[in-house]
This record gives C-alpha cells, sequence and structure tokens, in this order.
C-alpha cells in the first residue's frame, strides 16, 4: 500500500473537523482511533471552537461561517501534508527502502530490482502501484543539437540520391556522344551506366552532396538567427543578415552548379571530384559565351514548355467539367467551383513537368560539355575525327574530312 492510500485510510474519520484560524496541528502518532471515538488536538491556551447558534445578524453569521470553514480546510490541508511527509519518512525507516516521489527520476533498467511493494510480506513483492516511464529529456539542448543532425542528415540523402540519378543520367548520355557510330549504342546503355555509378562513382556523389549540405545547414542557421533576433529591431542586424543570406544563397547555387559538371566529366573520364570539378570549370570558362546563352535558352525554352502543358491541362479540365456529356454518363452532380480542380491539376502538372524536364536538362548540360571537349580535343581530321552527330554538325558547320 503506497503512502497516499495510507493516508486516505488513517484520514478517514478526521474530514469532518473544524479548525480555530490559525491553529497549528503537530502530529505525534498515526492510527485508528479503536473506540470510534474522534480525539481533538488542543495547544495551550487555545481550543477548538464548537459550532453554535449566535443570535446576529445573518450577514455576519454568513462571514464568519466563511471564515471559519476556509480557516478550517487550510488546517486539514497542512495536516495531509504533514501526515504524508511523516508517513514517507516512517516507511523510509522502517524497510531500509528509499521511497520516491511522484515525478522523480528514475532509471527503468534498475527501478523492477529496487522498487517493492512494501504491503506484502517482507516486501518482497514488486510495486503494483508504481512504474518507470518516460516523461521528457531532462538537458533540451541535446535536442535540438539532435534536430540540427537530422536536418543535416536529411539534406545529404536528398542531395546524394539526386546526384545519384544525375551521374547515371550523364554516363548514358556521355555513352552516346562518345559512339562514333551513333547506331552502334549499346542495348544496355543505361543499365551500364547505373552499374558503373553504383561500382565507381558512388564516393564521388556522396563527397558532392555533403559540400551543398554544409551550406544548406548553415542557411538553415541563419534563418534561425534572424528570426530570434528580429524582435530587437536594430538595422545593423538586419543588415548583416541580409548579406549573410545573400552570400550563401549565391554560393549555394554555384556549388550546384559546379557539382553539376563535375558528375558530367566523372562521368566521362572516370576522374575523382576534385578533378573532374576543375577540368569542368575551366572548360566552361574558356567557353563562357556559349555556356551563358545555352544556359539562358535552355532554363526559357524548358519554363515555357512547362508553362503551355500546365496551363493546357488547367483549360483541359475546366472545360470538361463544364461539358453536360460528362454529368449525363457519370449521373453527378455539378460542381459548383470549376476553376478549382482546373487550378490544382495546373499546378500539381507544373510540379511533374519540372521533374521530367529534369532529365531534358541533364541531357543538354552533359552534351553540351562533350560538344566543348570534342571542340578542343578533335580537329575533324581522320586521325581526330568529331564525335558529334551529323545533324550538330551541320548546324556549326563542322564536318570531318575523309582519307584521300
Amino acid at each position: 500500500m503506497n503512502p497516499n492510500q495510507l493516508l486516505q485510510t488513517f484520514f478517514a474519520p478526521y474530514a469532518h473537523l473544524r479548525l480555530h484560524p490559525g491553529l497549528l496541528l503537530t502530529l505525534v502518532g498515526l492510527g485508528r482511533p479503536s473506540n470510534g471515538r474522534v480525539p481533538t488536538y488542543t495547544k495551550p491556551n487555545e481550543t477548538i471552537i464548537p459550532t453554535r447558534t449566535v443570535h446576529a445578524d445573518a450577514s455576519l453569521i454568513q462571514v464568519r461561517e466563511r471564515q471559519i470553514s476556509s480557516a478550517a480546510e487550510r488546517g486539514r490541508r497542512l495536516c495531509l501534508i504533514v501526515a504524508r511527509s511523516a508517513l514517507s519518512l516512517a516507511l523510509q525507516v522502517l524497510n531500509g527502502t528509499p521511497q520516491s516521489e511522484e515525478g522523480a527520476p528514475c532509471n527503468p533498467l534498475t527501478f523492477v530490482e529496487k522498487c517493492h511493494d512494501t504491503s506484502s510480506v517482507n516486501g518482497l513483492l514488486p510495486c503494483q502501484l508504481a512504474s518507470c516511464h518516460f516523461t521528457g529529456i531532462e538537458n533540451p539542448n541535446n535536442v535540438i543539437y539532435m534536430q540540427l543532425v537530422n536536418v543535416f542528415g536529411f539534406f545529404w540523402a536528398m542531395l546524394f540520391i539526386s546526384g545519384v540519378t544525375d551521374m547515371m543520367l550523364a554516363s548514358t548520355f556521355s555513352t552516346w556522344y562518345w559512339s562514333y557510330h551513333k547506331n552502334d549504342l549499346p542495348f544496355f546503355a543505361l543499365t551500364s551506366g547505373i552499374h558503373r555509378t553504383l561500382r565507381y562513382h558512388l564516393g564521388t556523389v556522396a563527397f558532392g552532396a555533403l559540400i551543398i549540405a554544409i551550406v544548406k545547414v548553415i542557411r538553415v542557421i541563419l534563418e534561425y538567427i534572424d528570426h530570434k533576433v528580429k524582435k530587437y529591431d536594430n538595422p545593423i542586424s538586419r543588415c548583416v543578415m541580409c548579406f549573410c543570406k545573400c552570400m550563401f544563397w549565391c554560393l549555394e547555387n554555384f556549388l550546384k552548379f559546379v557539382n553539376k559538371n563535375a558528375y558530367i566529366m566523372c562521368a566521362v573520364h572516370g576522374k575523382n571530384f576534385c578533378r573532374s570539378a576543375s577540368d569542368a570549370f575551366s572548360l566552361l570558362m574558356r567557353n563562357i559565351l556559349r555556356v551563358v546563352v545555352l544556359d539562358k535558352v535552355a532554363d526559357f525554352i524548358f519554363f515555357l514548355s512547362k508553362l503551355l502543358i500546365s496551363i493546357g491541362v488547367g483549360f483541359a479540365v475546366y472545360y470538361l467539367l463544364e461539358w453536360n456529356y460528362v454529368y449525363e454518363v457519370t449521373k453527378g452532380e455539378r460542381l459548383h467551383y470549376n476553376y478549382v480542380p482546373a487550378i490544382i491539376l495546373s499546378i500539381a502538372t507544373y510540379l511533374i513537368c519540372t521533374i521530367f524536364f529534369n532529365v531534358y536538362s541533364m541531357a543538354v548540360d552533359t552534351l553540351f560539355l562533350c560538344f566543348l571537349e570534342d571542340c578542343e580535343r578533335n580537329d575533324g581530321s581522320p586521325e581526330k575525327p568529331y564525335f558529334m552527330s551529323k545533324n550538330l554538325m551541320k548546324i556549326l558547320g563542322k564536318r570531318n574530312k575523309k582519307n584521300t
């Protein structure tokens, strides 16, 4: 039996006591009266005031009764608190086992062994009315650090998966470009690209993803700091935070650009990440005008394509819901706002198109980087022929010389 049950058993007969205001009781023992009488506790020169009828004004009587009632309630609560502490201490002394308060820290591994029911014979039975379970973490700072680790792991994992897919696509497209006879392309070109990526280039992708993940975590920390310092409304701190966020945003986009081209060069030559990034960046800087023109034109075409497809799907859904034949066949009720599903499907279509056009974007970047290297390494002679397709040679005005 725990202390709470013992208190309820011992103090049930005394629940109706009315105490004089300011009366403090000292417990000298605990026990149940044998004769059924209610014992009285007094201190020198003070007595318990019995209830009696006083012929006075009704309002004065009500006020006096409320004062006596509140004083009695405070005295009863004080008795219970003192009794509980004394009982807990007595049980601890008699049984030789520590008594834990509710909410006290405990170890679930040793709780079952050390906690015993004191009401059992020799106190050998395990606790039935007490348990040790998780309620919270003592140090919240560790939680913040672990959440930061989770955010970092999430960014790293997502960038790693994205990098692996880019490496697979780059390996496949580069295999097609560097095939002199395009019709002789291996049947399992994509499977070969997947095999090479998983066997040789996972470390390269992980390292590239790690760099961008670190920058992303720094940006998250900057956003957190900016959220905290907003309440001070300091123009200097706002300027510094804006500069830092802008700088790391530019750094992240630059690293994404370098990573993408490094994956392409790694898929072509099989070198490590740093060497591939250096070669790709040098090649692009030597052809900076071509890079800018192709990049902007390709981005505009991809954006225009995604926009037209999304708008087309939205209009198709809207007019399909306006068509009476649909409701005649489905036996359904008309929608009140047909533009709502049309807008939702347009947004979903744009997101899906973004995923699909990323494949085309990787194909354009891979073929463009291979084209730049082909132009620098080869001159169209029989010893160094161009590997670009015939259509591309016609557009650029280039051709391979034949043996005479």
